[in-house]
């Protein structure tokens, strides 16, 4: 809609009454309805020309934008113009330019964040928070600014002295009641989008946690095809996990390592808040290794019980999942969460497992599809383990061929595997442990932690960052910040 002009000469301020124009002779009651009422006038004007023209008001107002931020120079110069003419439309015009570079902040942080994400491994979505943070606060000085020129032009309306500072003062004052329409309506909307997306099924499926992992994975693939194409890029450990040398040495290292990438989540910022030794602590022999696994602390009770127990169904078939690194496990604590929020921590098992002899996936992948269609069709109905899987709420993830995988189970068995390793499931040596065994899985420590901090930070940026673009003046597309005695070089009419 209208953005308020930043120079001119201070309502207070107008000459006497000009010959030719109409003397108000009304009270100030009278000034402040007449004006309202031409105001909507205005208002349902500006209305009907942007759906006239809206290429070329929002084009205009685009245009705007990008000759204030080019300029930043001459548009500082405006405004301190502004504040020596009219103080009130000095700090109406510094709230608009603020927004507008928060705003810019914002979408310039979310932009660097997506576009940097594959090659960091998703460590650039750690930025998101950030860019929600400013996209709210560009929303809040935006508001402000347009509540202080609502103010503003009523008080105008009630100094008006003739029948034309009445119309100029109410035409400006409904390209502000439009704002406010806009505002009211795009709060609503974010409300109910925020609403919507707490608690669905997409929120799991799409949040900065899972953008995370996509990108990691995609860091993981980029890297393999550079290795096979040129012979070159990172090296992964040769074994995953951290060697045992006491059950002490493991959750050490586990509270370590969780520590530390709470503190750069993509989630917010956050700490442990309490860790409790749970479980089987008798020490451990060689060959265990840390792995972790990330729950909601609803589900304490039964692990401090009975242990952690397999999945009927996996991506890899049934079995305990676990990550070689804690953000595997804290991501999917996350995603539990954004699908169905409710009270209580998040919790990360710090878990010694004894992998046994281990099928690398990867390396066994080709081996694996040839033996599985060899021998089983996923279609047949008679076989029990397709009927679990056609029956089973348990989501898997799209990315793997359940189709085949749900028969790893059957290969160990017949290979004499104990576990299997998926390597770099999320990122470059952020591995999967799947093991069938519960006898090889043992808690050490539960480790709890805040739930997200910024859950809404994806949804804050996107809205707030898009603020500025709500407050355009749709009857005459004036660039934002353009002093009121500058006219456009064109208009639509």
């Amino acid at each position: 809609m209208r953005a308020r002009p930043v120079a001119g000469p201070a309502i207070a301020a107008r000459p006497p009454v000009r010959r030719g124009e109409d003397r108000l002779e009304l009270s100030a009651a009278g000034r402040l309805a007449a004006g309202n009422k031409l105001a909507l006038v205005h208002a349902g004007r500006q209305l009907a020309d942007f759906a006239r023209h809206p290429v070329a008001i929002v084009g205009a107002t685009l245009r705007g934008l990008y000759d204030s931020v080019r300029h930043p120079a001459r548009t500082a110069a405006r405004i301190a113009g502004t504040f020596a003419t009219d103080p009130m439309d000095g700090i109406i015009q510094t709230s608009q330019f603020g927004s507008l570079a928060l705003a810019i902040g914002s979408l310039g942080l979310m932009g660097g964040s997506f576009a940097l994400a594959p090659f960091t491994a998703g460590a650039s979505l750690a930025w998101l928070p950030l860019a929600g943070t400013l996209g709210a606060a560009s929303a809040a000085a935006g508001a402000g600014g347009l509540l202080l020129s609502v103010g503003k032009n009523e008080a105008d309306l009630l100094r008006a002295r003739t029948s034309q500072d009445l119309d100029a003062q109410a035409r400006e004052l409904g390209g502000d009641l439009i704002n406010l329409g806009i505002l009211a309506a795009a709060g609503g909307a974010g409300r109910a989008f925020r609403g919507a997306y707490q608690g669905s099924r997409f929120a799991r499926k799409v949040n900065p946690a899972s953008l995370k992992r996509v990108s990691g994975r995609a860091n993981a693939g980029m890297w393999a095809h550079v290795k096979r194409r040129f012979g070159f890029g990172p090296r992964p450990p040769e074994f995953v996990g951290t060697a045992a040398a006491s059950a002490g040495t493991l959750k050490a290292r586990a509270a370590l390592e969780v520590g530390r990438y709470l503190d750069r989540n993509p989630l917010g910022r956050r700490r442990i808040s309490k860790i409790v030794d749970v479980g089987d602590q008798r020490a451990l022999g060689p060959g265990w290794r840390l792995a972790y696994h990330g729950t909601q602390e609803k589900f304490a009770p039964a692990i401090r019980k009975g242990g952690l127990k397999p999945s009927d169904i996996g991506d890899y078939g049934s079995g305990i999942y676990l990550g070689s690194k804690p953000e595997v496990a804290i991501n999917y604590a996350d995603d539990a969460y954004l699908a169905h929020p409710g009270p209580g921590n998040g919790i990360v098992y710090s878990v010694a497992i004894e992998p046994g002899r281990v099928l690398d996936f990867l390396a066994a992948k080709r081996q694996f599809l040839a033996w599985a269609k060899r021998r089983f069709n996923p279609g047949d109905a008679s076989d029990p383990l397709n009927r679990l899987y056609a029956g089973s709420r348990t989501s898997v993830s799209p990315l793997v061929d359940v189709r085949w995988t749900r028969y790893v189970n059957r290969y160990m068995a017949e290979k004499g595997y104990d576990s299997v390793l998926i390597r770099h499931r999320d990122a470059i040596g952020a591995d999967y442990w799947m093991i069938p065994d519960p006898a090889r899985v043992r808690v050490l420590q539960e480790i709890h932690f805040p739930q997200p901090s910024n859950r809404t930070a994806l949804a804050n940026g996107i809205l707030g960052a898009l603020a500025p673009l709500t407050r355009m003046r749709l009857r005459t597309a004036l660039p934002l910040l353009r002093p009121r005695n500058d006219k456009p070089a064109s208009e639509p009419r």
